[in-house]
């Protein structure tokens, strides 16, 4: 598996099961790009997310995987530098009454650190790439994290291995179009 033919199997999907143009992927960042971005947040991305981002750079439009919209390099700065700002500045995620209480899986129990790196975003709700696991977790393991509730559990052990799995679910009919929403989701999830 490699993440070219991963993302042709999930752009192949969409050409087949949404309207045309819905889903619509950014060419690549350069190297350059890249980074540069490494450099603004102080981290060294996984090969497997440094190949993607050279691939796409997010998605152009309404481009959405499942109910998440893929951010370009720009974007994930931005909101990573945001949140960032609130915790140096206000202390947000941090203490207490910012302990994560449902989190499933080798997750650091923080709300959130300068190494999560919002790779994907659902009106606040984020795909995260983790930098920072736990002894018992995987450095650039991938991570949902809840506005709400902190982060909740892993996804997979890498972002190749989440696109994979992404593609997999696909492909067996796990996922459908739900024209009201523009998006795909899970059969019944907005019913």
């Amino acid at each position: 598996m490699n993440l070219v033919e991963v993302w042709q199997r999930i752009a192949v999907w969409h050409e087949d099961n949404t309207p045309a143009g819905l889903f619509r992927l950014a060419p690549g960042a350069s190297d350059a790009e890249i980074s540069e971005f490494e450099t603004a947040i102080g981290n060294t991305l996984p090969a497997d997310v440094r190949q993607s981002f050279s691939i796409h750079n997010g998605g152009l439009g309404h481009a959405c995987l499942l109910w998440y919209e893929m951010l370009p390099l720009q974007s994930i700065f931005k909101t990573w530098q945001r949140y960032l700002e609130w915790q140096t500045n206000n202390g947000w995620g941090l203490g207490d009454d910012w302990r994560p209480f449902d989190v499933r899986g080798p997750i650091k129990p923080q709300w959130w650190t300068a190494r999560r790196i919002p790779l994907l975003d659902a009106d606040g709700d984020h795909v995260m790439l983790d930098l920072d696991p736990p002894e018992d977790g995987t450095y650039g393991q991938i991570i949902e994290h809840s506005h709400e509730i902190g982060p909740k559990l892993v996804l997979a052990a890498s972002w190749l291995d989440w696109l994979n799995r992404l593609a997999d679910g696909l492909e067996a009919g796990k996922y459908v179009y739900v024209e009201e929403e523009e998006t795909v989701a899970f059969p019944g999830m907005y019913d």
